[in-house]
C-alpha cells in the first residue's frame, strides 16, 4: 500500500517501543512516514487530507466519517454499528484479517456516499411539534 499512497501513522510511545523491541521499526519506518504523537488539530488535517483511515480508535472512526473518508477499523466490533451498516467503516480484526486487501478493495471501490445517515429521523419535528403542542 505504501508504495501506492503516502501512509502516515502518528506513533504512540509504547507501540514504538514495542517496534523497536520485536526488531520491526526500521522495517515498518523504511515504508510508511512514522511521526510522534500529533495534537488534535494536525489529527484533523491528517483525517480530512486522507483517502482512508485506519484506526482502533472510537472517535476517530466517528470523524472519518464525518470528514467523509472510509475508514477500517482494528477491532471485532465497534460502537458505530450504523457506519458498518451504511458501508463507511469495515471492522477487521487485525489478529485474524487481510487488512492489506481489505484496505486495497476500498481504496479502488468506494465511492463518496451520502452523508446524511444522521437526517433522516424526524426527531426534529417531534420535538418541535410536541414544544408547540405541548409546552406552549
Amino acid at each position: 500500500i505504501a508504495g501506492e499512497i503516502k501512509v502516515v501513522l502518528p506513533l504512540h510511545p509504547r507501540t514504538r517501543e514495542a517496534l523497536i523491541k520485536s526488531g520491526m521499526y526500521d522495517k515498518v519506518a523504511s515504508g510508511i512516514c512514522l511521526t510522534e504523537p500529533v495534537g488534535y488539530l494536525d489529527m484533523v488535517m491528517l483525517e480530512k487530507n486522507a483517502r482512508l483511515i485506519a484506526t482502533d480508535s472510537g472517535g476517530v472512526q466517528k470523524e472519518a466519517f464525518f470528514y467523509r473518508v472510509p475508514c477500517v477499523t482494528l477491532r471485532e466490533e465497534t460502537e458505530w454499528v450504523e457506519l458498518v451498516e451504511l458501508g463507511w467503516n469495515i471492522l477487521a480484526n487485525p489478529v485474524f484479517c487481510d487488512i492489506i486487501t481489505i484496505i486495497k478493495n476500498i481504496l479502488e471501490q468506494f465511492n463518496k456516499m451520502d452523508l446524511n445517515a444522521y437526517k433522516q429521523s424526524p426527531a426534529a419535528k417531534k420535538i418541535i411539534a410536541y414544544l408547540i403542542d405541548d409546552v406552549i
